[in-house]
């Protein structure tokens, strides 16, 4: 199966991770509020909230942390259409070693979850018979089961603030 024949993944997402609107205009209104030089998003999938950050804060540039090269590239292409290429940096690495600052609700899971696999789930019901879809359906349909039998309720996202001290 050639990636052109595959659904498209994590389209209907803003950011890759349980994060609100409202939660992430708190966020950057108090991250701004500051004036912050720099930015470091660890884990920042494709660095939506990093890229909101760096459009408020006009003298700060940024550095996003994650492990995943697609999600890496979308925060480059999406850094590039904003205009704000030339003061963001990703990189492909690991976050492990951080602390915990605040978490993301209930409903900020939720409505992660629920979005995660639309893109695929919706793929699947208008090309059920293509040669890929059952393997598609066992992956979106362990995926559901992990949620709702595994990490419901027990897997956090946190957002840290750090402040340079001195």
């Amino acid at each position: 199966m050639t990636d052109a024949e595959l659904p498209p993944s994590l389209t209907r997402l803003i950011f890759h991770g349980p994060l609100s609107e409202a939660r992430a205009s708190r966020l950057v209104a108090r991250l701004t509020r500051n004036t912050p030089r720099t930015v470091l998003d660890i884990g920042c999938g494709w660095g939506e909230l990093m890229l909101r950050i760096l459009a408020a804060a006009p003298d700060a540039t940024g550095f996003g942390l994650d492990t995943d090269e697609s999600d890496l590239a979308r925060g480059r292409d999406n850094a590039r259409a904003r205009g704000l290429a030339g003061r963001v940096t990703f990189v492909r690495e690991s976050g492990v070693g951080t602390r915990r600052g605040q978490t993301a609700s209930l409903e900020e899971w939720e409505d992660f979850e629920s979005g995660y696999q639309c893109d695929e789930e919706e793929w699947l019901a208008t090309h059920g018979d293509h040669p890929g879809a059952a393997e598609i359906s066992e992956r979106v349909n362990q995926h559901r089961s992990f949620w709702l039998r595994g990490y419901y309720g027990l897997l956090g996202q946190a957002y840290l603030t750090l402040a340079p001290v001195g």
